[in-house]
Order: C-alpha cells, then sequence, then structure tokens
C-alpha cells in the first residue's frame, strides 16, 4: 500500500513553529488596527473558530490539513512556508477540496 504525501499536521499539544504564529499575529493585528476588524470577524473570514485561532497567536494546535488549506485559500499559500512545509500542487484541487 502506497502512504500519501500529506502536510503535517500539529496536535493539540504541540508547539507551532515560531514563523507561523508571528505571521498569524501580524494578520491579526493588521487586520484590527488598518481595517477596523474583530477578532471573531477575522476568524469567521478565515473559516476557523476563534479558540482555534486564539490557540494559533499562543503558538499552539491543533493545526489540521483542513485548517492549513483554508489559510492558503482565504490568505496565502506562504503559509506553507511557514510551517516549513511544500505547497501541494493544487490544479483547481484546494475549491474542490474545500467543498467537501
Amino acid at each position: 500500500m502506497v502512504e500519501e504525501n500529506k502536510p503535517k499536521e500539529w496536535l493539540s499539544n504541540e508547539n507551532l513553529p515560531r514563523g507561523f504564529t508571528e505571521w498569524i499575529k501580524d494578520y491579526i493585528r493588521e487586520n484590527e488596527v488598518y481595517h477596523q476588524k474583530g477578532f471573531q470577524r477575522i476568524a469567521g473570514e478565515i473559516g476557523v473558530n476563534p479558540s482555534i485561532l486564539s490557540r494559533w497567536i499562543a503558538g499552539k494546535g491543533p493545526l489540521t490539513q483542513h485548517d492549513i488549506r483554508l489559510l492558503a485559500y482565504h490568505l496565502s499559500d506562504i503559509v506553507y512556508s511557514f510551517l516549513g512545509l511544500y505547497p501541494p500542487d493544487m490544479d483547481g484541487e484546494t475549491q474542490d477540496w474545500l467543498d467537501e
């Protein structure tokens, strides 16, 4: 059986990479200050629960494959770099995957 090459996931007891944590903090700060968006709205626009977003700011998981794809879709593929991952071959797969 051939194992799929899936991106890493971080469990709730694992620390997230520092670069990712700083990137998400900067994104939230920019949206709060310059775009006058509240934390709940930012989380909703990304498509995640505010409590999960709070954990990411604190540098804690969980961060699933689904979360990573949501971040890439709604924010930027640069999320993969901050997580030390290679972006998947998208070929239009992202939207299909998000619709599942």
